[in-house]
């Protein structure tokens, strides 16, 4: 089951359990999920290259439709953003859902 349909899951199960507010929130942070996941997977899933100058570049190849080649320099410092913004998203939707008595393990 891939993100969208573990957090489609999680909110049916929070309408159905009554938790209406919990339900809310989840809907509130679910794009920003989504966008984060997009993100994380051009990162870790990409082909690591490097760039004319030996700086560190993901190679990122599509093939839907059209075959699309990306590649695209990675500094660190943008991989150390990428990852905070993830925790501080899973921290508030964790400390929302807590708030609920919504609880993850």
């Amino acid at each position: 089951m891939n993100l969208k349909m573990r957090l489609d899951a999680l909110q049916t199960l929070l309408h159905v359990s009554g938790n209406h507010e919990a339900a809310r929130d989840l809907k509130r942070y679910r794009s920003q999920i989504i966008d984060l996941q997009g993100e994380r997977n051009e990162i870790v899933h990409a082909l690591w290259v490097r760039g004319d100058y030996g700086s560190p570049m993901t190679l990122t190849v599509r093939a839907r439709g059209t075959l699309d080649q990306r590649k695209t320099g990675r500094k660190p410092d943008s991989i150390r953003a990428l990852a905070d913004r993830i925790a501080e998203t899973a921290f508030k939707l964790q400390e929302t859902c807590a708030t609920q008595g919504v609880f993850f393990g």
